[in-house]
């Protein structure tokens, strides 16, 4: 009830928009900050997830990165609720492989940080010692791993070569046609025999090996797997016809 003219003046409340933060295969809850519609915002000065084997680089409006991208701590203006994605770079790891006593310079093998890597093959060499796999540790006792085998790291790993000295097994025709055949392995390690015989003699037929040319020592069938310390003689044993 007014006796006088009067003006009204509308009356505003601003309303509140969201920025809603995703860890988007990090580790971490949402974090969700308020602001007034329209008024400039900072976004999150500092990333708050951690994901393993990644480097944050910056938000995203879309999980794939393929968004409008913001830095952290960047000023914004928006008047709608909007989520932001944490963008991540994997990291690098590296193997290097040392010769450990072999002749050979160090290789480096890269990968992502976490990701699954085939070792490498040995390229290094070592008169009178048969390689045996890589080691975490240059005298052998940390954790052994063979080339081809799949690992997954998340930090860089060094692996050396391991060596037993070199022992032979000489196949001898014994009565048939064929020089010797010498096969090289290292001392103690499982080796498998030769897994047939290359030798000949007309009118027999090849029955295996034997520590004595007679026959009377122990027997092995070719393919056999054996473990020997010192250097060993095979004789091939024939049946004839």
């Amino acid at each position: 009830s007014w006796y006088d003219n009067v003006t009204l003046y509308a009356q505003w409340k601003q309303n509140t928009s969201t920025i809603t933060y995703k860890a988007n295969g990090g580790t971490g809850s949402d974090v969700v900050q308020s602001h007034g519609a329209g008024s400039a915002a900072t976004l999150k000065p500092a990333n708050t997830f951690t994901r393993k084997g990644y480097t944050f680089t910056g938000w995203n409006t879309k999980a794939d990165g393929s968004g409008n991208t913001y830095a952290a701590g960047k000023s914004v203006s928006w008047y709608d609720n909007v989520t932001l994605y944490a963008q991540w770079k994997q990291n690098t790891s590296t193997i290097t492989y040392k010769a450990n006593g072999g002749t050979g310079s160090d290789a480096v093998q890269s990968h992502g940080a976490g990701s699954k890597v085939t070792l490498k093959a040995n390229s290094f060499t070592r008169s009178g010692y048969v390689f045996i796999g890589w080691n975490s540790k240059a005298d052998g006792s940390g954790n052994t791993y063979q080339p081809g085998q799949e690992v997954a790291w998340y930090d860089n790993v060094t692996l050396y070569a391991i060596w037993k000295p070199a022992r032979t097994i000489t196949y001898k025709a014994n009565g048939a046609s064929g020089a010797d055949v010498v096969q090289t392995r290292g001392a103690g390690v499982a080796t498998a025999l030769k897994p047939a015989n290359t030798f000949t003699r007309s009118g027999y037929t090849f029955q295996g090996w034997n520590s004595k040319a007679d026959g009377s020592g122990n027997t092995y069938a070719a393919g056999a797997t054996v473990s020997w310390i010192d250097n060993v003689t095979l004789y091939a044993i024939w049946k004839k016809n």
